[in-house]
């Protein structure tokens, strides 16, 4: 491959760094700067193997960019660094990688603030922001890598996370999730393995989502899990939590809370569930609150009925929520 010692670049008027086509590869063997280019920060296509020896601080317009690469993209300092400022902190695409970040950003982006597609390897960065994107905020779509995100995401436009087409590897979400007035979460048609697992081990706070908050759909084995969910789609009556049509998968959570309105809070078939919410709601209109079946495992809402068992709306003491005033039912 092709050796430098570093490599700088600031205030570039389009890529900080550009490889296109340089099939013997790349090796920099000490630090990479790049700031505050116009396009992105970092940009590699159909290139071989390309190394990041030393740390790497790079910011543009977009992240990291890599498609198509033939060699494996590494950058395993824990110090490294990328944050984009009008697109994805990365976007990759058909390439494998073994990506290593203290901190990942991404504001106000056109697209994604996070787009993995078809990526094996690993990427994990143990901090940052994802605020501002108008597309799917965080979108990994098939591969197999493993693929972790401590920072926070924070979405108001299309989905803050979507999962689709896995065939094996991981995803663990280990910061805040934020979805307020768009379109919640979708994990649909991954086929995880027996020991792969999509986990969200920070909070996740989803408010008056336009249509089902969480959705897991289609998933073969693996398990799905959440610390603390938290829904509230009562000001847009729309269905707190559906799974359907999941193989030999488990959906699980420690704890969390649902209020849909007059809408479904849960919606559960054919999956399998280890589920504990402290409390869900589900009022007025025709829809029933919750409609489980064809499942196996625990379902349990841990929650307090006062002394004589009558909970009605905002009773105090029905910390586990309210069904009621259900037309037809």
């Amino acid at each position: 491959p092709i050796s430098i010692a570093s490599l700088s670049s600031t205030a570039s008027t389009s890529d900080g760094m550009l490889l296109n086509g340089v099939t013997p590869g790349l090796t920099v063997s000490g630090p990479t700067s790049v700031g505050n280019a116009t396009g992105a920060a970092v940009s590699l296509t159909g290139s071989g193997a390309v190394t990041f020896s030393g740390t790497v601080t790079a910011s543009g317009a977009r992240g990291l960019v890599v498609a198509s690469n033939t060699g494996t993209v590494t950058a395993a300092d824990a110090n490294n660094s990328v944050s984009a400022t009008a697109g994805p902190g990365l976007d990759i695409s058909s390439s494998t990688t073994n990506l290593v970040f203290a901190s990942l950003s991404s504001a106000s982006s056109g697209t994604n603030g996070v787009r993995l597609d078809t990526v094996a390897g690993t990427i994990s960065a143990a901090g940052g922001t994802i605020t501002g994107a108008t597309g799917n905020a965080f979108d990994v779509n098939a591969g197999a890598a493993a693929v972790s995100y401590g920072g926070s995401i924070t979405n108001t436009a299309a989905r803050a996370v979507e999962i689709t087409n896995l065939a094996g590897g991981s995803v663990t979400l280990s910061g805040a999730v934020t979805d307020t007035g768009a379109t919640g979460i979708l994990l649909d048609n991954n086929d995880m393995g027996s020991a792969a697992a999509v986990a969200f081990t920070g909070t996740v706070d989803i408010t008056g989502s336009t249509g089902t908050a969480v959705t897991l759909s289609n998933t073969t084995l693996g398990t799905t899990s959440f610390a603390d969910l938290d829904v509230d789609t009562s000001s847009s009556n729309q269905v707190g939590l559906f799974a359907t049509a999941n193989t030999g998968a488990t959906l699980s959570s420690t704890t969390g809370t649902i209020n849909s309105g007059q809408a479904t809070a849960v919606d559960i078939d054919n999956t399998t569930l280890d589920i504990t919410l402290a409390r869900v709601d589900s009022y007025f209109g025709s829809a029933v609150g919750i409609d489980i079946s064809d499942t196996t495992g625990s379902f349990a809402v841990a929650g307090t009925v006062p002394a004589g068992g009558d909970c009605q709306l905002a009773s105090a003491g029905c910390t586990g929520g309210v069904i009621a005033f259900k037309s037809g039912r």
